[in-house]
């Protein structure tokens, strides 16, 4: 608290006034620091802080936030983060804490948020029962996509296979398999 004293001389008399003011202090955020999360994870950060100052009002806010965060003010000096980053959403992003007082004073956090790089599998496209007489060959075209956008290998394995048939792949996603015995046989082919 400031103090000023005013001594004033008029024909009447000596007159003193004394003013006090008070000093605001600025709020303080409480650390929070970097953060990591991964793709298709939540991450709830709580932010808080306090005043030095008897009945100051604190209001808490974020900017600069990613797509799929979300910042509320739960009033006295406590808010909260939410952050979904989809898959779309790896790589560094950065968040602004700002608390401020009711008479303008404000403090800051720049946070550094790290989100982590999620590999998804790979779809396989759906593959019909087949069939094929004997003798004959049967060709299996199997395809796959990578919501990722990695490259895809496919491998055959075979289970149950018919007997005295012959597997090779011919194309980078098809199969060929030629059965040569009398019997009839169940063979599943996996990718």
């Amino acid at each position: 608290m400031r103090r000023l004293t005013i001594v004033a001389v008029v024909l009447s008399g000596l007159f003193t006034f004394d003013f006090a003011s008070a000093q605001n202090n600025p709020p303080a955020l409480d650390a929070i620091g970097a953060r990591f999360v991964d793709e298709g994870a939540r991450l709830d950060i709580r932010v808080t802080a306090t005043d030095p100052d008897a009945g100051d009002i604190i209001t808490l806010w974020a900017e600069l936030y990613p797509t799929n965060a979300t910042f509320a003010d739960s009033t006295g000096g406590i808010g909260g983060f939410t952050f979904l980053p989809d898959y779309t959403q790896a790589g560094g992003h950065q968040v602004r804490f700002i608390a401020i007082d009711t008479g303008g004073l404000a403090d800051t956090e720049l946070v550094d948020i790290t989100v982590n790089n999620i590999d998804r599998a790979p779809v396989l496209s759906s593959i019909p029962p087949q069939s094929v007489n004997e003798g004959a060959t049967l060709q299996v075209r199997v395809t796959a996509t990578d919501p990722d956008g990695n490259i895809i290998t496919l491998l055959a394995r075979i289970f149950r296979p018919m007997p005295h048939s012959q597997i090779r792949q011919v194309e980078s996603e098809a199969w060929y398999s030629t059965p040569i015995s009398p019997r009839a046989a169940v063979t599943r082919l996996r990718s």
